[in-house]
């Protein structure tokens, strides 16, 4: 609606050339016309002095919304005032932003003193634009802001839930309820988020064995926060240890880690560093088999690159393009693993705490456990750890290496102190990985953990299932696991394989072996026929099961029908099916067929599956049917109630306690937002799981808005959060008609050219144009509206109890 003020105004108005402007005055309906100075606006882009409310974009991406920007009178024209407020928000690295904050008058701040710096307003656009060289920020990515703009969200509560519910009757007429329910309760206080995490089962069972069962627990009580002044996060209450060295156990403690997730996109986990030299000031382009991946300018002299994703690897080309027109160009190969720290970055892990048992007693010796990773070049990383607690010590320490066209490699060795009632014992442990990516074979290459352990080495959690007499049989001893992946890009065809292989010193092994083959295949008019097979071995505890499945797929109008065929050391299984996907976001799957275990006759199945992406909550049906052997019926619920001061509402969930938005469409219902949200009778909906320190869009979907809705203003809001926090952004939305009506005041004069029409809740409605006649949007009856000029609420216009929107309406503006 402000962008329909700025089109009438701007109808009186019209461009002499680009660089000045002249105001008609024989379209303005005044007496004293030659009284009026517009020499002011003689200048193309003018901005009158006084304060707006406008998005402000830094390098074309929106930076904040509806912020309150003062326009000052600057020489001939006026400029913005930018507070320090905005110059610690724009990221400019330390000796810029003491640069700028250098310069100031009456608490305004100067950009000019960075060079090619602009800063221009668009009033039609409502918008103010600020171009900084990149050199001058810390950091920039489109999906990323600092951390003046994080925002920890409202205070409030919040529960996530997933509930099954299950009933069958086996052919002996034994009939079987069952529900299960597992999630998060927990609520949000500033900085802190409080969690706790349950699970519950039911379950009754008729018959000549009949019984019923039922338990709730809670799983762990706990809260965290972030730190972002040193990018980690602080967790008290109980835990499961996070340790990129050691094994996990649960403990009950205080734990402060890095946290990855604060670090711009670019400079999280492990990317190589691109070095070079710039004759001249040039464009740096770092680009794959011809994909750019990242470009930026350099000043003359030695320059380095460290905001390379962390999922690059590969060979890279890099040119240096000169002023003069001189390309340089060579090759880096750029290898990613877990344990590779970006040269100059260290992350650390810290834990204090007393092991927990699974059910949350607490027994054993108060230990405290650290590790950390340094990058040390742009080759080598070190990492180290150490775990100290009454009758136990342990100590490790490993390096990484980038191999260049090798790969990567890393290796660490572990020594352990154990003592119990009569026995001390001390023991190593060893440890290698290896990745390497076959870009010419495009294929990877994985041996994700080669360890041996000899028999007087105990891991933290061997060591408290022996002090606490739990079963101890299943300390490792040795294990190894390989992944290989290929591609085969002509052939359409990718094939990935894996073998994990484990001892144990109690005796005994562990097997497992997977091999799965996808190809797609075209045939006359038939298009992606997909053909997969997968075949699975595991030997665990010595018992052994083994399954092959084959599947074929042909996607037919709308839908796909399948066939599917699965050998197992029990039975054989054959489906044929259909799947489709509806336009509302709903799947549904009907399968029908037959299973033959061994040494019996084959029996027909039948069984349907539909999934509902829905707004409250996110739900699955299925019905299975199996010949002379069992009928049952399921319900699956995946949702969570998020409240706050603003509202209430319930949502589909993401991840447990996880960071969502809760947004406020000024208390109009059925608002689209998204693919399946809309807004309940508060106009309030929630959005969960969105990512933490990342812009989280939201977004009102014009294209599904019912006719009698009205957007004001910007359908999208934007918003970083820091982890678990429940954010809120209002987009405003007005319901009703809209007509066309003439305002006329007391006196029967027509209201001024150019006043605002006003709802209630000051959302503007409309804007009166020549002799009072006025476009109104959102208008219902009995509704009171007011009419404003001159900055000030001049009168105020009832609605009548039936309006027509067909026909012009007489309205009165009075007193």
């Amino acid at each position: 609606m402000k962008k329909n003020n700025i089109l009438v105004l701007s109808l009186a108005f019209f461009c002499i050339d680009a660089s000045a402007v002249e105001f008609n005055t024989d379209l303005l309906n005044a007496n004293d016309k030659n009284n009026i100075d517009f020499s002011m606006f003689s200048n193309a882009g003018f901005i009158m002095p006084g304060t707006y409310s406008f998005d402000i974009y830094l390098n074309k991406n929106i930076l904040s919304e509806s912020t309150v920007i003062k326009f000052i009178t600057a020489k001939d024209n006026t400029e913005a005032c930018i507070t320090r407020e905005l110059v610690e928000k724009l990221g400019l690295r330390k000796e810029y932003k003491d640069l700028v904050l250098s310069h100031q008058l009456d608490g305004c701040y100067s950009l000019d003193a960075l060079k090619g710096a602009v800063v221009k307003g668009d009033l039609s656009k409502e918008s103010l634009y600020i171009s900084i060289s990149p050199q001058m920020l810390e950091y920039h990515d489109a999906n990323w802001l600092p951390q003046a703009y994080w925002d920890n969200g409202l205070n409030g509560m919040i529960l996530d839930y997933n509930m099954s519910l299950n009933t069958g009757k086996n052919r002996g007429s034994s009939q079987s309820q069952t529900t299960s329910t597992n999630g998060t309760l927990g609520f949000n206080a500033g900085a802190w988020r409080f969690r706790g995490d349950y699970q519950g089962n039911y379950s009754h069972l008729t018959g000549h064995q009949g019984s019923t069962q039922q338990n709730f627990d809670w799983d762990r009580f706990y809260a965290y926060r972030a730190l972002p002044d040193i990018q980690s996060e602080l967790t008290l209450g109980e835990s499961n240890l996070t340790s990129d060295i050691f094994d996990s156990w649960r403990y009950s403690g205080v734990s402060l880690a890095s946290d990855q997730k604060q670090l711009p996109p670019a400079l999280r986990g492990y990317a190589p560093e691109v070095n070079g030299i710039a004759r001249t000031n040039a464009t740096v382009t770092v680009s794959q088999q011809g994909r750019v991946l990242y470009e930026t300018v350099v000043a003359a002299g030695p320059f380095t690159i460290q905001e390379l994703s962390t999922s690059t690897s590969g060979l890279l080309d890099v040119d240096i393009k000169e002023q003069d027109g001189s390309t340089q160009h060579y090759q880096v190969m750029a290898s990613s693993l877990p344990y590779l720290t970006r040269p100059g970055q260290t992350q650390y892990k810290l834990a204090l705490g007393r092991p927990e048992d699974r059910h949350r007693h607490v027994s054993g010796d108060l230990f405290v456990t650290s590790e950390m990773s340094r990058g040390l070049s742009g080759e080598w990383s070190a990492y180290a750890g150490a775990i100290l607690s009454g009758s136990y010590k342990s100590a490790a320490l490993g390096v990484a290496r980038s191999l260049g066209v090798a790969g990567v490699v890393s290796a660490d060795v572990t020594h352990a102190e154990s003592t119990f009632k009569n026995n001390s014992y001390k023991g190593e442990s060893y440890r290698l990985k290896y990745y390497k990516n076959f870009e010419e074979l495009n294929s990877t290459f994985t041996v994700s953990g080669i360890q041996y352990s000899d028999s007087d080495f105990f891991s933290m959690s061997d060591y408290i299932n022996k002090e606490n007499d739990w079963d101890d049989s299943r300390r490792d001893r040795s294990q190894y696991s390989v992944s290989l992946t290929k591609n085969f890009s002509e052939q359409k065809m990718s094939l990935s394989a894996s073998f994990l292989h484990k001892t144990y010193w109690a005796g005994g092994n562990n097997d497992s072996y997977s091999l799965n083959l996808s190809k797609y295949i075209d045939f006359h008019e038939w298009k992606n026929i997909t053909f997969s097979l997968s075949a699975v071995r595991n030997n665990y505890y010595r018992s052994q099961d083994d399954m092959v499945y084959l599947n074929l797929s042909i996607p037919l109008g709308n839908g796909t029908v399948s066939y599917s065929n699965s050998i197992s050391k029990n039975n054989i299984n054959q489906v044929a099916g259909w799947y489709q996907q509806l336009h509302n976001g709903d799947s549904y799957r009907l399968q029908t067929g037959i299973d033959k275990p061994n040494n019996n006759g084959a029996k027909n199945l039948l069984n349907g599956f539909y999934y509902h992406n829905g707004s409250l909550a996110n739900m699955s049906a299925n019905i299975n049917w199996k010949e002379d052997n069992y009928t049952s019926a399921g319900l699956n619920i995946n949702g969570g109630i998020t409240a706050t001061t603003k509202g209430i509402a319930m949502h589909p969930s993401g991840n447990r306690g996880s960071t969502r938005v809760m947004i406020d469409t000024d208390g109009i219902a059925d608002v689209p937002l998204g693919k399946n949200l809309v807004t309940n009778g508060m106009g309030i909906a929630v959005q969960a799981g969105v990512t933490s320190y990342s812009r989280v869009r939201s977004e009102v979907d014009v294209t599904r808005l019912p006719e009698d809705i009205e957007v004001i203003g910007s359908p999208v809001a934007e918003q970083v959060l820091t982890n678990g926090a429940i954010g809120f952004k209002k987009i405003n939305v007005i319901k009703g008609l809209k007509l066309a009506a003439t305002l006329r005041l007391k006196d029967g004069n027509p209201v001024p050219f150019g006043a605002t029409v006003l709802n209630k809740n000051g959302v503007e409605l409309g804007i009166v144009g020549d002799n009072g006649l006025t476009w109104l949007s959102g208008i219902n009856t009995h509704q009171a509206l007011t009419a404003k000029w001159n900055g000030n609420a001049q009168c105020k216009i009832a609605l009548p109890e039936y309006i027509n929107p067909q026909n012009m309406l007489l309205l009165p503006c009075e007193e």
